[in-house]
C-alpha cells in the first residue's frame, strides 16, 4: 500500500524537511478505536460545519491508504465520512473511490486523466454504502468564482484549509 507524507522548506537551510500530513492522524494507533469514535461524537457539529480541525497533537507523520476510517460507536456516518474525507489518507482512497493519485502519471504527449473525484463521480460510503457524490473541480470553480467576487467587493479574501462540511437543507454540497 502507499503511504503519504509531507515535506516543507524550511526558511533557514531550504532544504526540504518532513512535517505532519495535515488533517491527518496516525491511523494506525487511531483507526479502529473508541479514541477515534470520541473524536468524532465529541466533534461532530464541527466537522458537520466544516470547521474542525484534528488537534497538532493528534497529526500524524505519515499516512498509510490500506483501509477507511472507522471505529466502534461512532454515531453519525456523515459525520465519520466528512472527518476521514479532508484526511490525506481518507481523500486518496476509499472514501472518494481513488486509487490513490487523483492525477495519474502520463506518457510523454499524452494528457494525465483525472480522478473521478475531480471530474465527477458517485462512489459508495465505504461502511454504510450510502451513495457519496464528488466533482471537486467544479467546487473549486465556484469557490474561485465566490473569492474573486468577495475580494472585489472586501478588498481581501482568506480560505482555510481545504475542507469539507455536511450541506444544509436544499443546498449543493458546499465547498
Amino acid at each position: 500500500p502507499w503511504e503519504m507524507r509531507e515535506f516543507v522548506l524550511t526558511p533557514d537551510t531550504g532544504r526540504l524537511e518532513q512535517t505532519t500530513v495535515k488533517e491527518t492522524p496516525d491511523f494506525n494507533t487511531l483507526n479502529g478505536t473508541s479514541e477515534l469514535a470520541s473524536l468524532i461524537n465529541d466533534n461532530e457539529a464541527a466537522i458537520l460545519a466544516g470547521t474542525f480541525s484534528v488537534p497538532a497533537d493528534m497529526l500524524a507523520g505519515a499516512a498509510p491508504t490500506f483501509a477507511p476510517w472507522n471505529a466502534p460507536g461512532i454515531g453519525n456516518n456523515d459525520a465519520r465520512h466528512l472527518m476521514a474525507l479532508n484526511t490525506c489518507n481518507g481523500c486518496h482512497q476509499a472514501e472518494t473511490g481513488t486509487v490513490f493519485l487523483h492525477v495519474s502519471n502520463r506518457q510523454t504527449g499524452s494528457p494525465s486523466i483525472l480522478s473521478g473525484f475531480l471530474t465527477g463521480i458517485t462512489t459508495s460510503d465505504p461502511i454504510s454504502g450510502v451513495p457519496r457524490s464528488f466533482n471537486d473541480l467544479d467546487l473549486r470553480a465556484a469557490f474561485l468564482k465566490r473569492l474573486v467576487t468577495h475580494r472585489s467587493r472586501k478588498g481581501r479574501a482568506h480560505r482555510p484549509h481545504h475542507r469539507r462540511r455536511a450541506p444544509h437543507d436544499g443546498e449543493e454540497e458546499p465547498f
